[in-house]
């Protein structure tokens, strides 16, 4: 497994080859809502930069915005839940390391939270904005 740093130094370099260099802070905006979760199910699923780094290295031809947060928006990290009592975390609202306490359950569904088409929305308007980013 690298290190987060070696992969978001790929991110970074694939975005300014596929002529997508302005998503890099809107990707760190949104990792850092994930910060930690890996922590908890590393063994079971590939790191979030991980996978990003995968995604962004199998394209060859420049990616249109609204086509790259599909894609983001589809990754497997973002099947991960968590549940603390009654309360489930919500990614886009708060980052995991806010919400992480040792009576948190974590699974992983089949499904990705929030909905694509949300998930989708949030980068967009991130990218708009380039920061702050929008909270649902």
């Amino acid at each position: 497994m690298q290190a987060v740093a070696q992969l978001m130094d790929r991110v970074s370099e694939s975005l300014v080859e596929l002529k997508a260099a302005r998503w890099v802070p809107v990707l760190h905006r949104w990792l850092s809502q994930y910060r930690g979760l890996y922590d908890v199910i590393a063994g079971d699923s590939e790191s979030p930069e991980s996978q990003i780094c995968t995604l962004l290295e199998q394209r060859v031809d420049l990616i249109d915005d609204a086509e790259l947060a599909a894609s983001l928006a589809r990754l497997d990290f973002l099947t991960w839940r968590a549940r603390k009592g009654n309360q489930p975390w919500h990614p886009l609202e708060m980052p995991f390391q806010q919400f992480w306490t040792e009576d948190v359950t974590v699974w992983q569904s089949d499904r990705e939270y929030p909905e694509p088409a949300e998930t989708a929305r949030w980068l967009l308007a991130c990218l708009r904005d380039i920061a702050p980013c929008p909270t649902p």
